[in-house]
């Protein structure tokens, strides 16, 4: 089987396609993303960090002659300062007509910002992305800088963590202004970044740690992430030929831990492993193989690269329209598809309520439903694999039930139990636990949760059940 070509791939249809269908000509922005059919999805919110990285993608390939419209990279650039820059920084996503969604200042989303002004400065030779750049770096130092070193994750602060990742990225841009400038104070804003990775970071037995307390001393979750491990590897080496700095003593552990424990049977990497290398989160995504690549690249190790190439391929762009790409390789870990962090309180006309909490991707991860009834309550925690429950007016203790069998893949063994009871159900064995109604109500359910988050109010659903009801009650037809 012959190799595939991304950059083939790069050139004759991702690069197309998100310059013709996944722009937004009338409002001079790339799409947030496109169906499997290639179409855009309306209503939702436009990040920041995807208008950035599109940027510097289609300056960078302009450059190298891959793709042609220096207008449209124009245009993108303007409307992303005109939408998303404000007099005290800049905001987080927004809606198609360019009103705020997320007005929160995240130092992560600016991170690409920077390395966008940069690929438009050195395209351009035009000197006021670098004002700009200035102007961002002095909101940095003002609002964002933090005694201990860096900088805070985001203002207003979603939480007490600091995150190796944002600092990573600046890392990124530092050098990319510094190699489309020349100008020395970008090189030594990198060298900062670089200092943070050595004293705080980068851990003498040989792994990077994602998450810190305000002092950056590690926190109590030591996870790591085999794609942030080769991110770091092909920066350092380009940082090394740019400062003169050696780096081997960082590059060879990091590489070696997330080759060797970061891979798993399919040659995937996985999202995220603990220091010891043992497995946290199986799941696979795009972006780490394309880290993986670059750093085996940067390490001449080009047949490794290569073949870690065919496997992206394989499973990531094969079964996506030309030109598009499956963010993950999990449906339940894609990029956009799944909620990470959510809280839902749902009341029925018999006056029950339920209260469902989920923070999927966090270090504590957190999925809890509440019901309470006229006849007891019911609390599941579905992250831990227990039960608890007490009929109304009872003054005993709450019955207990701890199933165990907690599984890496959070479900903890509820696919398989599906999966058994499917193949019961087709084999006529037993009938299913469930009825495809109950699927569709449970499936509309989740939707108006999702439409509620959406939307920031109060969804009243009693429509949508009005027109459910009526259509069970239509007679069946036939074709």
């Amino acid at each position: 089987m012959a190799r595939p070509d991304l950059r083939q791939w790069m050139v004759e249809q991702a690069l197309p396609l998100w310059a013709d269908r996944g722009f937004d000509r009338e409002h001079g922005r790339f799409a947030e993303s496109l169906t499997l059919a290639g179409e855009l999805i309306p209503g939702v919110p436009h990040r920041l960090t995807v208008q950035a990285r599109q940027i510097h993608s289609y300056a960078l390939a302009q450059r190298r002659g891959w793709y042609r419209d220096e207008a449209m990279i124009e245009q993108a650039y303007r409307s992303m300062i005109r939408d998303y820059r404000r007099p005290h920084g800049w905001i987080f996503t927004i809606r198609r007509d360019g009103t705020p969604w997320d007005s929160r200042r995240d130092l992560y989303a600016q991170a690409f910002v920077l390395l966008a002004v940069g690929s438009y400065a050195g395209l351009t030779g035009e000197r006021a992305p670098l004002a700009l750049a200035d102007e961002m770096l002095a909101m940095f130092d003002r609002d964002f800088r933090m005694p201990s070193g860096g900088y805070r994750d985001s203002l207003p602060a979603v939480d007490a963590v600091r995150r190796q990742n944002p600092h990573m990225h600046l890392f990124e841009a530092f050098l990319n202004l510094w190699m489309n400038t020349r100008e020395p104070r970008y090189l030594e804003r990198a060298g900062e970044m670089f200092d943070l990775f050595t004293r705080h970071f980068f851990q003498p037995e040989g792994v990077l740690l994602e998450y810190f307390d305000e002092a950056l001393a590690p926190g109590p979750n030591r996870i790591v992430e085999p794609g942030h491990h080769c991110e770091w590897v092909w920066l350092l080496r380009w940082y090394e030929r740019e400062a003169g700095v050696s780096v081997k003593r960082y590059v060879e552990p990091l590489l070696a831990h997330a080759e060797h424990y970061g891979q798993d049977a399919a040659g995937l990497l996985v999202d995220e492993l603990w220091a010891d290398g043992t497995v946290r989160t199986a799941s696979r995504r795009l972006w780490p193989m394309t880290e993986a690549i670059k750093a085996f690249q940067a390490e001449g190790r080009v047949d490794k690269a290569q073949s870690l190439a065919g496997l992206l391929h394989k499973h990531f762009l094969s079964g996506a329209m030309p030109g598009g790409w499956m963010g993950a390789n999990d449906a339940f870990q894609s990029d956009m598809d799944v909620t990470d962090h959510q809280t839902a309180i749902l009341e029925y006309d018999n006056q029950v309520r339920l209260t469902f909490h989920a923070n999927s991707h966090t270090s504590l991860p957190e999925r809890r439903w509440y019901v309470a009834g006229t006849e007891g309550t019911l609390l599941a925690d579905l992250a831990r694999n227990k039960l608890m429950l007490r009929p109304a007016l009872s003054r005993k203790k709450p019955e207990r039930i701890e199933y165990g069998g907690v599984t890496a893949d959070a479900h903890n063994g509820a696919d398989q139990a599906m999966a058994v009871d499917l193949l019961a159900a087709l084999e006529g064995r037993a009938d299913f636990p469930v009825t495809p109604f109950d699927s569709m109500e449970a499936g509309l359910t989740v939707m108006a949760i999702d439409e509620a988050l959406e939307m920031g109010e109060v969804l009243d659903c009693r429509p949508m059940w009005a027109r459910y009801d009526e259509a069970r009650r239509a007679p069946a037809t036939s074709s």
